[in-house]
């Protein structure tokens, strides 16, 4: 009796570990290439990014995960389908983009194509902190919001408390443009390290907790009604979007 107790209890560590294994796997690492050589106009000019670390955004990437509208399934290619790249230097993160998109035509600013950059800027990665809450930095970068073009695309906007922001402001510093294509569009932006309130420098191996966030937003039956599609990169599914433990990863290398 008590062999078979001990081999059930195996077997239960054995299921419960690779429940863990699976939920850490579907959360996703990736790599950011040091580059010094980026203008950013939002052509993303061949030679100019680093793109040994493609991020693709379809139902073939099983990092990226469907959170509200049509799944990527619906969507891919045409309607909306992608390829992002992350560059960084001393001053600098850099994003960049190549996105397929059928409607970019809505502009409302708070219900817009956008993506949302998501950073843990305390480094806490565990619940227990009563710190952990206020670390949480959205950059989020909008096609074209209110109509603005191209100034509107230039902002890159932040909601953090850490650094003492409220409500979605411009982040000093940085910079965003992009230029629409015959199917979509391509992007670039620029975030300096200081205002996403990291402890120390930026350094080749350094990891923090991070993830995406595209927000696609359609006109349908013939412009009458706004449909809203949601995807995470980096982000366990079924659970609160600031819990950081929960993040995927972003990793520096040279």
């Amino acid at each position: 009796m008590k062999h078979v107790s001990l081999v059930l209890s195996v077997l239960m560590l054995l299921a419960l570990c690779a429940t863990a294994s699976a939920a850490d796997d579907r959360v996703g690492v990736w790599y950011s290439a040091y580059n010094k050589n980026i203008v950013v106009d939002g052509k993303l000019d061949e030679g100019e990014w680093v793109t040994t670390y493609p991020n693709e955004i379809s139902p073939n990437n099983p990092d990226w995960h469907h959170y509200q509208g049509r799944t990527l399934e619906e969507v891919y290619p045409d309607k909306f389908s992608g390829v992002l790249y992350c560059n960084w230097d001393e001053e600098y993160i850099y994003f960049a983009g190549i996105i397929k998109d059928d409607d970019v035509s809505v502009t409302d600013f708070w219900d817009c194509d956008y993506f949302g950059f998501y950073f843990d800027a305390l480094g806490i990665t565990q619940p227990g902190d009563p710190a952990w809450m206020d670390g949480h930095i959205w950059a989020h970068w909008r096609v074209n919001p209110d109509g603005q073009i191209p100034a509107g695309s230039e902002e890159v906007r932040a909601l953090d408390m850490y650094m003492g922001r409220s409500g979605h402001n411009q982040v000093p510093g940085s910079k965003g443009e992009r230029v629409f294509t015959a199917d979509g569009y391509t992007f670039e932006i620029m975030i300096p390290w200081k205002e996403l309130a990291f402890l120390d420098e930026p350094y080749e191996g350094r990891e923090t907790p991070f993830r995406i966030l595209a927000y696609e937003v359609d006109l349908v039956l013939g412009g009458a009604f706004k449909l809203t599609s949601q995807y995470f990169w980096g982000h366990a599914l079924d659970v609160h979007h600031e819990e950081f433990w929960h993040m995927g990863r972003l990793i520096l290398v040279k």
